[in-house]
């Protein structure tokens, strides 16, 4: 059994557009509140009718709420995302095949920074910062069995540690990211200010990935989506953004 996990908090303005596509996917994930979020998601969460709790983290980040999953969901795997973040259809039937195995207790996927075109179409980053030594972009260990792993909540973390033997998906497998979409400009360079905060240069140091906009296009090599999936519901998101 595999259940699919968004922790959350202040995403009232956007996450009802990424329960939507869960649904398209026929996927209920179990949402955790933070319990300091201080906008209407927990309205929203009602309105929507899906599964949710909230726990309260001891540290400003998701990392910090990740060892609360198994006190709060019976499964036997579970694929963890972020409130900015959807599994694409083939991570969603591959997960479901790679649950059966009792060898691995952690598994990895690509995640792709996504962006919206000013015509209209995706593409995403390949900028030399996400080249994975595994050999995917971005590589985040997301997939993992809750009774099996040692949790941490230390930045840019899993959550937990990765054991070796951990795999990696096929590329195909990948997290769609939509924080470009969703947020603005100041608002990410924000989150950047609120990273270094917590960490010595937890943020800067990734401020390419953070505001594509402040460094060369073409560091980022984008490249063209190949598939449509995520179209209507990336330009969905993107209107959400005032």
């Amino acid at each position: 059994m595999i259940k699919f996990v968004v922790i959350t908090k202040n995403s009232a303005r956007w996450f009802g557009v990424i329960l939507d596509h869960y649904r398209l996917l026929g996927v209920e994930p179990f949402i955790i509140l933070d319990d300091t979020s201080q906008d209407q998601t927990e309205l929203l969460l009602r309105q929507k009718g899906v599964d949710y709790a909230k726990a309260r983290a001891d540290a400003p980040r998701v990392e910090a709420l990740v060892k609360s999953i198994p006190l709060l969901v019976r499964s036997d795997w579970v694929i963890r995302l972020d409130d900015d973040e959807l599994p694409a259809g083939w991570l969603c039937a591959w997960a479901a095949l790679q649950a059966r195995r009792t060898d691995v207790i952690v598994v990895g996927f690509e995640r792709r920074c996504i962006r919206l075109r000013s015509d209209g179409q995706l593409d995403y980053s390949n900028h030399p910062l996400i080249v994975s030594p595994e050999g995917v972009l971005d590589a985040q260990w997301r997939m993992f069995r809750p009774d099996k792993v040692q949790f941490r909540s230390d930045i840019h973390t899993p959550g937990f540690y990765v054991p070796k033997g951990s795999i990696i998906a096929p590329r195909r497998a990948y997290i769609a990211h939509f924080s470009w979409l969703i947020r603005s400009v100041l608002e990410r360079r924000q989150q950047i200010d609120d990273y270094d905060g917590q960490a010595p240069l937890a943020g800067t140091r990734f401020g390419a990935l953070k505001v594509w906009e402040d460094v060369d296009e073409q560091d980022h090599r984008f490249a063209p989506m190949e598939r449509q999936e995520f179209d209507e519901t990336a330009a969905e998101l993107a209107r959400t953004v005032s």
